[in-house]
């Protein structure tokens, strides 16, 4: 038997009011939120309210990424804690196009609202 709507909203806002603040990684963060890229600060997130079992953030998600003044890496995952620093590992994943941060001069990442999103998948997608 499917899953209501209502429960998946339900399901979905219950989720969403736990994921406070989204990190980015150069790899895998496992269940520990290693490879954590430092020097980029945890982005607050408030979640709309869901619909047809779908929410996403009320206003683009944007980092600012210092300069790289090392190898170019790829941004390839996620993280979603309870704290802007420290706190509780909430839920992890890819992002679905890996971010180049190239050598050399500062950059801004932004997820335009409407591209990071929470559904019965239980986890962000970007």
């Amino acid at each position: 038997m499917p899953i209501p709507i209502a429960e998946k909203n339900f399901l979905v806002d219950t989720l969403s009011a736990r994921l406070l603040f989204i990190s980015l990684h150069y790899a895998d963060p496992g269940s520990t939120g290693a490879n954590e890229i430092s020097g980029i600060t945890r982005q607050s997130v408030t979640w709309s309210a869901a619909s047809g079992g779908v929410a996403s953030p009320t206003a683009a998600v944007v980092f600012n990424i210092p300069a790289n003044a090392g190898s170019p890496y790829n941004i390839t995952h996620w993280s979603a804690w309870s704290a802007s620093s420290g706190g509780v590992l909430r839920r992890t994943g890819s992002l679905l196009t890996p971010r180049q941060v190239p050598t050399g001069g500062a950059s801004i990442l932004t997820f335009p609202v409407g591209t990071l999103t929470i559904d019965m998948n239980l986890g962000p997608t970007a």
